[in-house]
């Protein structure tokens, strides 16, 4: 092998770890929420890259990671990417084996409260939300928070809404069935209800709520499978950030971006790409690093409404150090310049 091969970082890295490739690939089943959060995961699969680290990954789709938490904290899920839940706060201090470890989606992402197009006109602010129904996806999820910390600028709490359980894919039915006023929403389920006429984008948390970046979603790791299946996972984690880097370039409108909208029409709701080349993408933290004051804030939220028993420091909550072993591994982040905030 010359010298000029060793050049290259990531040949170096395939070199030391990527070995296992000859042998026979290990597999894991990740449990993830088929939506715009998860786009590294599926450029990860696609290109191959999680296949060239000798990975053999499943997705096993999730409506909700706020329903899989009791999975992801027992083992037989040991990954999953979705939404930071009441779940994953209650796992921990029952001292379950997990921990956050990679950021999957922070502001600004794209997220709308939205409303039913025939009330529009009569909500003209957040104080109108009262006695209104809004869908926060599932009991315990973080769109609780982001409902909450919206109707408290307005003098308002949960207690003032009727809060409904309706899963991103329902939505549109419920909306036009009328059984369902307002909705927490993420992308790119914004874009198809907007285009459908089903409802409209009303205001953006992202304006509103602080701190920010706010963090909506991350990647929640089983810390005993970890410990076991050392190897394994880092390789996990370099093959996943070189997804997230992929997607990080894609959302500045690097070369990439035509391939990484084709991975994502097949992988997700939006299967109209020239659509979802003009809609708002979710925004990632190109290192993957978790923005840990909102993370505190979201726990600070739930133990506020009762939710939680406790609030626990930041180290039972998060473990960066796999997602900067890969960043160390893959080297500095070289994404386009662009002139959209996020994805840097």
């Amino acid at each position: 092998m010359g010298t000029m091969w060793f050049r290259s970082r990531f040949a170096w890295m395939i070199f030391v770890l990527g070995a296992v490739t000859a042998a026979r690939a290990q597999h894991i089943d990740i449990g993830i929420v088929e939506a715009m959060g998860r786009a590294p995961e599926f450029i990860a699969m696609e290109k191959g890259y999680f296949k060239e680290l000798g990975i053999d990954v499943n997705f096993v789709p999730m409506d909700s990671s706020s329903r899989f938490a009791a999975a992801n904290a027992e083992g037989s899920l040991p990954i999953i990417g979705g939404a930071v839940s009441v779940g994953f706060f209650n796992s921990v201090a029952k001292g379950f084996p997990i921990k956050l470890m990679l950021e999957g989606g922070s502001t600004p992402i794209g997220l709308n409260l939205m409303v039913r197009p025939d009330l529009a006109q009569d909500m003209r602010s957040l104080a109108d939300m009262k006695g209104r129904s809004v869908s926060v996806t599932a009991p315990g999820s973080s769109n609780i928070y982001v409902a909450g910390k919206m109707l408290e600028t307005a003098g308002l709490s949960m207690k003032d809404v009727d809060a409904k359980y309706i899963g991103f894919a329902q939505l549109s039915a419920a909306f036009a069935n009328k059984a369902l006023d307002t909705a927490i929403v993420i992308q790119p389920t914004v874009a198809l209800l907007e285009a459908g006429g089903f409802a409209k984008s009303w205001i953006d948390p992202d304006e509103i709520i602080k701190p920010t970046p706010m963090l909506v979603s991350g990647i929640l790791v089983n810390t005993d499978w970890a410990r076991k299946n050392a190897d394994l996972a880092k390789r996990y984690f370099v093959a996943l950030m070189k997804g997230v880097r992929d997607y990080c370039a894609a959302y500045h409108g690097g070369s990439n971006r035509s391939e990484v909208i084709d991975i994502l029409t097949r992988n997700t709701a939006m299967k109209d790409a020239a659509f979802l080349d003009r809609s708002v993408w979710l925004s990632r933290s190109a290192r993957g690093l978790i923005p840990v004051e909102s993370l505190l804030d979201i726990q600070h939220y739930f133990y506020k409404e009762g939710l939680l028993d406790k609030e626990l420091p930041l180290a039972d909550l998060v473990d960066m150090s796999l997602v900067e072993a890969a960043n160390a591994t893959l080297g500095p982040v070289k994404i386009p310049t662009g002139s959209k905030p996020g994805c840097r």
